[in-house]
């Protein structure tokens, strides 16, 4: 998620009108949860920091997922993620 959010917030940078997309597919997603179980599977001859690494990388791919398949304002979601609290005025004024 703060890979997303550093990206799209690049997106307005200038003060201009702006829009970012996210181009999702389920075939994706099926492909990168296989890969990251793989990955998951190793950690038996992982080191701690590279358990880690895969701990967090999952739960980052997982909080991507349920921010392209759920609904609602999806400000809200990023934001929320970081830990900040939204007002409900906020949802709304996205295009």
């Amino acid at each position: 998620m703060e890979a997303f959010y550093q990206e799209s917030g690049r997106a307005g940078r200038d003060q201009l009108l702006s829009r970012s997309l996210l181009y999702y597919g389920i075939d994706d997603c099926k492909r990168m949860k296989f890969i990251l179980s793989n990955a998951d599977n190793k950690k038996s001859k992982a080191s701690n920091s590279q358990e880690e690494l895969s701990k967090k990388t999952l739960t980052d791919f997982q909080q991507m997922v349920e921010y392209c398949e759920g609904s609602g304002c999806r400000r809200r979601k990023i934001l929320e993620t970081f830990g900040e609290k939204v007002p409900a005025s906020l949802c709304g004024k996205s295009m």
